[in-house]
């Protein structure tokens, strides 16, 4: 099965890659929509907005110089838990996993070359999928707190 998913991707991946480039004029303009509409529910949004705002402010004054000097063992973890995540669901056997504070990471699979195990880290915010899950199930302000959760996982995947 690794085999064939394999090769399937190796067939997606340029004319994935060219479609990308032919709707991004068409991403931006809905990007802008989208800001714009944010704007226009800026009520419903403003756990989101505050927890990401505040999230990254953190992220400036205080946990990225201490990255740059000592690095991140979570963040590299996560990082390489999505390599992990999408080498299982292309059916590929993961041999390995290693994580530190200031050497990096990496992980190893068998079945070959992957672009897509490779880049998933960089569109696939790993820790927002589940509060987006989750959120589903809550009602009220419930769903407030959820959003900013979310807004904290969303600005620490940007960052």
């Amino acid at each position: 099965m690794n085999a064939l998913t394999t090769f399937v991707l190796r067939l997606a991946k340029w004319p994935v890659a060219l479609a990308a480039l032919v709707a991004l004029p068409g991403a931006v303009l809905g990007f802008k929509d989208e800001i714009e509409a944010t704007v226009d529910v800026f009520e419903a949004m403003r756990p989101f907005l505050y927890a990401a705002g505040g999230y990254a402010a953190i992220w400036m004054i205080v946990l990225r110089p201490r990255s740059m000097r000592e690095g991140s063992f979570w963040s590299t973890l996560e990082h390489e838990a999505t390599h992990i995540l999408f080498a299982l669901l292309t059916f590929s056997q993961v041999r390995e996993l290693a994580a530190s504070s200031g050497q990096g990471g990496y992980m190893k699979h068998r079945g070959g070359d992957n672009w897509l195990v490779t880049i998933a880290p960089y569109f696939f915010p790993t820790l927002s999928v589940p509060v987006i899950l989750v959120t589903l199930l809550l009602e009220g302000s419930e769903v407030d707190v959820a959003n900013a959760v979310l807004g904290v996982t969303v600005a620490y995947h940007i960052t």
